[in-house]
């Protein structure tokens, strides 16, 4: 029994190493840009398949895929031919074509060379004969430079009446009405803002609207000096805008009362903006916040005051 099981292993090893007689497939996984066709030069083969595509429907993906193919290559000959052909039958209305289209390229070329063609580069100054004053007298302005218009005339007639052919005599010419004065412009006047908490997210585009306006002569940036920008490298980055306002910048720590230190900053202001404020932290209520934002208010306030 241990005899014929260790002939059928020796037997079973020989088959494995046997090679198989005969020709091997071997299947692929087609994957989605696989196609089973003729190759993109094989004209026939794929005008084939291009038929097939409006006459007969598809066994399967591979085949529909193949017949896609095919006829995108025609459709896009079809176009490029429909393209080229349009630029022949009318082509475009331009120098640079008529000179380097392909329908006229070879004559200038040609032209370039004889003897009787322009030059390619200029050899001596480009001479017009426009007469560019004459044209700005007819179209733009006629009566630039013309001569002035006679004045009118009327005949010289005595207390017997005018005298057949008597000449006539120039009129009198007006005397020139004086012009009024005008009257005296009275001075723009120029407004004090003042932009509470200006080195903020939102206090330094507001504070650089008010730099903009031409009716803005002073403008005073306030901040605490724990805020990450300082006010006074905000006051100075809008110094430099060409608008005829000042900027000055005040600064705070966090205890100072503004009531007590702001008084040059809001003493003269026609307008206090107030950005001024705490964000919203992890764990605060919009009431807290609201507590908190409503004291810097206050405190502003009661300096302006």
């Amino acid at each position: 029994m241990a005899a014929a099981s260790l002939r059928g292993a020796h037997v079973l090893a020989l088959t494995c190493r046997t090679p198989l007689a005969g020709p091997r497939v071997v299947v692929r996984r087609g994957l989605g840009d696989t196609v089973t066709g003729p190759p993109l030069t094989d004209f026939q083969g794929n005008l084939r398949h291009a038929k097939n595509f409006f006459t007969e429907g598809a066994g399967s993906y591979r085949e529909f895929k193949q017949q896609c193919v095919s006829v995108r290559l025609f459709a896009f000959g079809g176009v490029t031919a429909g393209c080229a052909l349009a630029l022949f039958w009318d082509p475009p209305k331009s120098s640079y074509w008529r000179t380097w289209g392909l329908t006229f390229w070879p004559s200038t070329l040609m032209s370039y060379f004889s003897s009787s063609g322009k030059p390619m580069f200029l050899s001596e100054p480009a001479g017009h004969e426009t007469d560019v004053p004459a044209i700005v007298k007819k179209v733009v302005q006629p009566d630039l430079g013309g001569a002035k218009a006679a004045p009118k005339v009327a005949p010289d007639c005595g207390a017997e009446g005018c005298a057949v052919g008597a000449r006539p005599t120039a009129a009198p010419e007006a005397a020139p009405k004086a012009a009024p004065k005008a009257a005296p412009k009275a001075a723009k006047k120029l407004f004090k803002v003042c932009v509470c908490g200006g080195a903020g997210g939102i206090g330094q585009p507001l504070s650089m609207l008010m730099a903009l306006d031409d009716r803005v002569g002073e403008l005073s940036i306030f901040d605490l000096t724990i805020a990450m920008v300082p006010a006074e490298g905000v006051a100075a980055d809008l110094s430099h805008l060409e608008r005829p306002s000042k900027v000055k910048a005040y600064s705070l720590d966090r205890d100072d009362k503004p009531v007590d230190k702001l008084e040059e900053c809001l003493s003269g202001c026609d307008l206090v903006l107030v950005p001024a404020g705490l964000p919203r932290k992890p764990g605060m209520t919009r009431s807290d916040l609201l507590g908190i934002n409503a004291g810097i208010a206050k405190n502003i306030v009661e300096a302006c005051a």
